[in-house]
């Protein structure tokens, strides 16, 4: 009978053959999840579906607060009048040749309204910064099964009770809850694919699933194309999630996160999973032995992780506020350029449609640098300092020369790809950099910071207002120190995820011990 010894998820090498003829060999947790097979095909591919609502209704904001020309009715609509504030006026007429209902015109959200549409935007970014957290609290108590399965339902009851709220203020407060679960969905999802599979393989699920952004975003444009009300929109994107607890019958629960845990009954579970996923690549073992309790002596260590190591183990304090700057300034960046791009054509649609697609060779690229050359920190770096370059420029540049103007526009995006690139990777170097039992909390916090940098990209205006140059110089200057700070942290590359914080301690120690024989 094959053992199996969950203390390390080290990959299989050669000595550690699985050879169902050897009774005797050690079979451990990396010899099944490193090797990818038809059983986490089919999980990870459901995953990435259940991903896409959330990510739909985030880009589904861009046509829900669409602005169109509008006029007081009691003036009727001409050159003089369009667009135009006036006094006394008891309602004001919206032009829906293009769209047909957005929250501006449900509102009235213009003249002594208007403040409403930016406060209304900043609940929505609140509510992604707090899912983003929560999520990871959720998750890592109860479990990435559960908490997924919890804000799916939570999206689908407000996506569909946002149509219905009478004011914009009652409005406001459901599209918090809206953006706070959606993020929340894909948040969870990214860590249970990233401890469904090990070695290389991480790199590629991660990769599928970063995918669902963009998908989403041309699948929100063609749809907003035919269906021009907002409110559709919600409720149609927002339904999607109406099947997912079934769906997730098909989803076991993160076996990494139940061996974190020193709950016997946890540890067969994840036992159980494990053995279906063997059995499934061909790999004998019988199930007794896991019934055995012969599981990882290490995993217990990892139940005992808090979240509040982040804030208390030197170690992790520094790896989070590097991770937490590099978050904000990534997100930072990316919101405030799409802010001052002009149209590329003119059109709304065509120019979210190219975006989209520009932003799949962006995270590919990010794929292929990790899956060629097995780095993180490096590649993190390198997109960093692209961007601050590429910002740079844009600083010296002047928008009211014609020449000068295009390539202004083709330097930003250069800039929002290179930026993409970086996130694809910061998603799967943050969930890395954390033991199994806060994990989640971590790549949560991170993503928590960059809704911050999200909605902080706002007031990039008022730095245009100093100097046109000033905000591409900011952009530059905070890519620049994001890029330099992360020196100070290790390069995953090709370890596997760690169980415990005392293997992240053992495993600074050994670097420390390979430097010091080095030199």
């Amino acid at each position: 009978m094959a053992r199996l010894n969950i203390e390390s998820v080290e990959p299989a090498n050669e000595e550690t053959d699985l050879n169902p003829k050897n009774p005797g060999s050690t079979i451990k947790i990396g010899d099944i999840l490193d090797t990818f097979g038809a059983w986490q095909i089919k999980r990870v591919a459901l995953m990435f579906f259940l991903s896409l609502p959330g990510c739909a209704h985030i880009f589904a904001m861009i046509f829900a607060t669409v602005k169109e020309d509008f006029w007081c009715e009691a003036n009727g609509q001409s050159n003089e009048t369009i667009n135009q504030c006036e006094e006394g006026c008891p309602k004001y007429v919206f032009d829906r040749s293009i769209f047909q209902n957005t929250v501006t015109m449900r509102y009235g959200l213009v003249c002594e309204k208007h403040y409403w549409e930016p406060l209304s935007k900043l609940s929505l970014f609140g509510g992604y910064a707090i899912g983003t957290f929560l999520a990871g609290v959720v998750s890592d108590n109860f479990g990435r099964k559960q908490a997924i399965t919890i804000f799916s339902q939570l999206l689908f009851c407000s996506g569909i009770i946002i149509t219905l709220m009478p004011n914009i203020m009652t409005f406001s407060i459901m599209w918090f809850i809206v953006g706070m679960s959606s993020i929340s969905v894909y948040t969870v999802a990214f860590v249970w694919v990233s401890e469904i599979v090990g070695g290389s393989w991480k790199v590629i699920v991660c990769l599928v699933l970063s995918m669902s952004f963009p998908i989403a975003r041309l699948i929100v444009t063609l749809t907003a194309y035919f269906i021009r009300d907002y409110e559709i929109l919600f409720q149609v994107f927002s339904s999607l999630h109406l099947f997912t607890p079934m769906l997730m019958l098909f989803v076991p629960e993160s076996p990494r996160w139940l061996l974190s845990l020193k709950r016997p009954e946890k540890r067969a579970e994840a036992c159980h999973t494990l053995s279906e996923i063997a059995k499934s690549k061909g790999i004998p073992f019988e199930m007794d032995f896991f019934e055995d309790g012969n599981v990882n002596k290490g995993a217990a260590f990892a139940g005992e992780d808090h979240f509040s190591l982040i804030f208390t183990h030197k170690l992790l304090r520094m790896r989070a506020f590097t991770m937490l700057y590099c978050w904000f300034t990534t997100s930072f960046v990316v919101y405030s350029v799409s802010l001052n791009m002009r149209t590329l054509t003119g059109s709304l649609f065509i120019n979210l449609i190219l975006t989209s697609i520009l932003d799949i060779p962006a995270k590919t690229l990010g794929f292929l640098i990790m899956r060629k050359y097995s780095i993180r920190r490096s590649a993190v770096i390198g997109t960093f300092f692209m961007g601050a370059a590429l910002a740079g420029v844009c600083g010296l540049l002047d928008n009211s020369v014609p020449w000068q103007k295009w390539l202004l526009s083709g330097l930003l995006l250069l800039a929002t790809m290179s930026l993409s690139t970086n996130f694809s990777i910061l998603w799967l170097y943050t969930a890395e950099l954390y033991p199994t039992g806060i994990r989640n909390f971590g790549v949560g916090l991170s993503s928590f910071i960059a809704r911050i940098g999200g909605s902080g990209s706002t007031a990039i205006v008022y730095l245009a207002s100093i100097h046109s140059s000033v905000p591409f110089l900011t952009f530059s200057g905070m890519c620049l120190a994001a890029g330099s700070v992360l020196f100070l942290l290790p390069d995953t590359g090709d370890k596997p995820l760690p169980n415990s914080m005392r293997e992240i301690e053992q495993r600074e120690l050994d670097a420390r011990d390979k430097k010091h024989v080095t030199f």
